[in-house]
């Protein structure tokens, strides 16, 4: 293992290519006004909206659960 703590020059390259893509989409987005944050919680909330509904029934108590044999 090399220092840096990558196992090849490959996978160093790659990570530095994806840590340069994250700072490229920070900068991209401060520049556009908006902050990181932003960007992240409207691309979170076009992926939820792409998933299909799934009723949530944890809140519910045990007795009412439905059960299918």
């Amino acid at each position: 293992m090399t220092s840096g703590g990558y196992s090849t020059p490959r996978q160093r390259n790659t990570r530095q290519a994806t840590n340069r893509s994250r700072m490229n989409a920070m900068s991209d987005a401060l520049a556009h006004g908006q902050s990181a944050f932003e960007d992240f919680a409207a691309r979170n909330a076009i992926h939820e909206s792409k998933k299909s509904p799934v009723p949530d029934l944890r809140h519910l108590p045990q007795a009412t659960k439905l059960v299918v044999a």
